[in-house]
């Protein structure tokens, strides 16, 4: 979109209304223009409502104050990640995301911003949920009895919940389930693998783990 012309400082306290009068309507007419972009315009029975909301990417990140809470589109490749918008490398898409950046995170940390639209569609793929939590889905290989599974990518703080479903595809029947023995940590979790007769059998997994 083009600048909207429009003239400050009109009407000066010595102006002459009828001398003024072409820089009034030239900021007449620019509210008019500037009310119309992603606006229902004056005309329209619900004028001033949006119709969409659309952020140009200006490589800024804004001010942080206590208690604002800012959304803003923003490369998501910083690298390093620069403060607050501290993305770890593998949750970086190389895309414009949106950003949002709240009064306080949920680790506590006044000023985390987290890109909410970001995402890798993959077969062992991550997606932020606008809360600020990432979820990560894979199949992992796993051993006859207890195994131990890294994530594709660690989390940054920590894992909340792993489901662990076994792939049956083979054609056996496996159980698999999460070690509670073993931590969940934000690197990976512990398994177990057995089969319907009570023994060991390394099988295939399809997990989702739940973190920030």
């Amino acid at each position: 979109m083009a600048a909207i012309p429009y003239v400050p400082n009109i009407p000066a306290a010595t102006d002459i209304i009828s001398n003024s009068q072409p820089q009034l309507q030239t900021n007449n007419n620019g509210l008019n223009t500037w009310t119309g972009v992603d606006h229902l315009n004056f005309a329209d029975g619900n004028a001033g409502m949006h119709k969409w909301l659309e952020f140009p990417n200006n490589g800024t990140i804004p001010t942080l104050i206590a208690g604002k809470l800012d959304i803003f589109p923003l490369l998501n490749n910083n690298v390093p990640p620069i403060a607050p918008v501290p993305v770890p490398a593998a949750f970086r898409t190389t895309r414009t995301e949106v950003f949002i950046q709240p009064a306080a995170t949920i680790a506590g940390v006044l000023g985390n911003a987290y890109p909410l639209t970001a995402t890798s569609p993959l077969a062992n793929g991550f997606a932020y949920l606008p809360s600020g939590l990432i979820m990560q889905w894979g199949t992992v290989a796993l051993n006859a009895g207890e195994s131990s599974v890294l994530f594709p990518t660690a989390f940054p703080i920590a894992c909340l919940t792993v489901q662990l479903t076994a792939n049956q595809a083979s054609g056996h029947t496996n159980i698999v389930s999460v070690l509670t023995s073993a931590p969940i940590t934000n690197t990976g979790f512990a398994t177990k693998s057995t089969n319907t007769g009570g023994g060991g059998e390394a099988c295939q997994a399809l997990f989702l783990a739940i973190g920030y």
